[in-house]
């Protein structure tokens, strides 16, 4: 990972939006539809001024490196929770600047999510089936899967949850 001390982790505030919307359609570019789907500038504005969530990003000098977007569901926003919504959490999106890829930045990400998640029972995540390492990243972290369902346009995508012990 790139020397911290030159990095800075934030929460996401409503000026942030647009960045992270360019972060998320230059990922949407490099990938398959099915692999990463980007937020929409009102879903952003939602889950931070009506705080149904949060987001971490992390600038390294003073640039965007990656984020992690998580949702508390509720009614309006609850796609993959099987559990009482005030006791979920969904990590929505992890996005990476290719340029920070492969520095442990996207497990930087999930370990300060999950640190701030630390009384929610049950996080869930979903993941494209062909996407291994992003897979694999949550599995480091305890995930499991959890089902496989279509998600995003009808594609098909593994559910991961991770329980924690009450």
């Amino acid at each position: 990972m790139k020397e911290m001390t030159y990095s800075a982790l934030i929460e996401a505030k409503e000026t942030d939006i647009p960045d992270i919307l360019k972060a998320m359609e230059r990922l949407h570019n490099e990938f398959p539809s099915n692999f990463f789907v980007p937020s929409t500038a009102e879903e952003l504005k939602h889950l931070l001024i009506g705080k149904h969530g949060f987001i971490n990003l992390l600038k390294i000098e003073d640039q965007l490196a990656g984020g992690v977007i998580v949702i508390f569901p509720d009614e309006q926003n609850h796609y993959l929770s099987n559990h009482e919504f005030s006791q979920c959490a969904i990590i929505d999106s992890i996005f990476l600047d290719p340029q920070f890829r492969g520095q442990g930045i996207a497990q930087y990400l999930i370990k300060t999510a999950l640190e701030r998640l630390n009384e929610v029972p049950y996080i869930y995540a979903s993941v494209a089936i062909q996407n291994i390492p992003s897979q694999k990243l949550f599995q480091r972290h305890g995930f499991k899967i959890y089902e496989q369902k279509k998600l995003y346009n009808n594609y098909e995508r593994y559910v991961f949850l991770l329980t924690k012990e009450r």
